[in-house]
């Protein structure tokens, strides 16, 4: 049923049925396409103390994100973030402040040195040292940068959580989304009231959402706007998804919407340079 506002239709949005959903899931194989994807390994956490370990590999919890501003020459700063992965690969995004709006993205592998304390990122070459919660951007010769300077070279861990994110949909019934048939996200946003905003590939959505123990997830009382536009039915199927998750999983700045023992629903990647 549609109730009116002040702005615009607000469409309140019965549960349907899971086959409906798989139905619509396979009209998505025409909007999106996907490479095979390997799953994570969970990283395996120790305990660890208040200074640079000697061997940080094994007795820091380094798997994550983390960010901060590089100095730049030309520029008023590098806004960087890098995720590690437990798997040694890694993702980083880069945006020169004050030069470009554009963001710089890099994957590759990393290697650790033979102490396991500092990394090695395959794409430039470049090292930091490992930390409890950072990494330090060391300089050339693989030294720790001193000085006056020496905090700016410094990125701190991000915390692993799901509220408070900008959670931009990458995968849906297992289809990536082709970037030149989408033109806007699709992403959610779980506020600390308990309260989800976010955006279909048209509209605006609202609601509640519910959290418990282990990984519960469910969302409530979703509501959106209604217009049309070209990709109705990926949208449709994004709120079906929403509808019947019941559960999620959470690794570094990748979320997956689960329902039971089904394969994951959707895959949200945390943005954290816009």
């Amino acid at each position: 049923m549609y109730i009116e506002s002040d702005q615009s239709i607000i469409s309140v949005m019965p549960v349907l049925p899971i086959y409906l959903f798989t139905a619509v899931s396979l009209l998505l194989t025409i909007m999106f396409s996907c490479q095979p994807r390997k799953a994570r390994v969970p990283h395996e956490r120790h305990a660890s103390n208040n200074r640079i370990g000697d061997n940080s590999r094994v007795s820091l919890d380094w798997a994550g994100s983390y960010k901060g501003t590089l100095p730049c020459a030309d520029c008023t700063g590098i806004e960087t973030l890098i995720s590690l992965y437990s798997d040694n690969t890694y993702r980083i995004l880069r945006q020169y402040s004050g030069r470009s709006d554009s963001l710089l993205e890099e994957k590759g592998v990393f290697e650790w040195d033979q102490q396991a304390r500092y990394i090695t990122l395959s794409s430039d070459s470049s090292n930091y040292l490992v930390g409890e919660n950072r990494l330090f951007h060391l300089d050339k010769n693989g030294k720790r940068i001193t000085g006056a300077l020496a905090d700016n070279y410094i990125l701190d861990k991000l915390d692993n959580d799901i509220t408070e994110k900008y959670w931009k949909l990458i995968e849906l019934a297992g289809q990536c989304l082709k970037k030149q048939e989408i033109s806007r996200d699709s992403y959610i946003i779980l506020k600390a009231d308990k309260k989800v905003i976010g955006s279909g590939y048209c509209n605006t959505i609202n609601g509640e959402y519910e959290t418990g123990n282990p990984n519960r997830l469910r969302f409530t009382s979703l509501s959106r706007t209604f217009s049309a536009c070209n990709a109705i039915q990926a949208e449709e199927a994004f709120i079906q998804v929403l509808q019947i998750a019941d559960s999620y999983y959470l690794d570094n700045d990748t979320l997956q919407l689960l329902k039971g023992r089904m394969a994951p629903l959707a895959r949200f990647e945390a943005v954290y340079l816009r």
